[in-house]
C-alpha cells in the first residue's frame, strides 16, 4: 500500500532546501548589536591603550570587533571607518 504513506517527510525536506537557498538575507537572522555611546567608546579606548602590549584582552577585543563587523555585514549596515 504505497499510496497511503504520508508524504510530509519529503515535503519538509524540499521546503528546507528551497528556503535555505533564498537569495535575500533577513536581518532577523542576524544578531542585534549592543549600541555603545561615544563616552563609553572613548573610555574603552583609553582603557585599551594602557593594557600591556602582550595582554590577551587585546586579542579578544580585536576578535570582538571582527564579530561586530560581520554582524553589520549580515544586517547590511556600513562598517565604521571603512570605505564605501
Amino acid at each position: 500500500m504505497r499510496c497511503c504513506r504520508p508524504r510530509w517527510p519529503l515535503t519538509a525536506v524540499l521546503t528546507l532546501l528551497l528556503t535555505s537557498c533564498s537569495p535575500e538575507i533577513s536581518s532577523r537572522a542576524c544578531p542585534r548589536l549592543v549600541p555603545y555611546s561615544p563616552q563609553q567608546q572613548l573610555k574603552a579606548a583609553q582603557e585599551l591603550r594602557v593594557l600591556p602590549v602582550d595582554a590577551e584582552l587585546r586579542t579578544m577585543i580585536a576578535d570582538y570587533k571582527l564579530t561586530r563587523d560581520q554582524i553589520r555585514i549580515c544586517r547590511g549596515e556600513p562598517i565604521p571607518g571603512s570605505r564605501p
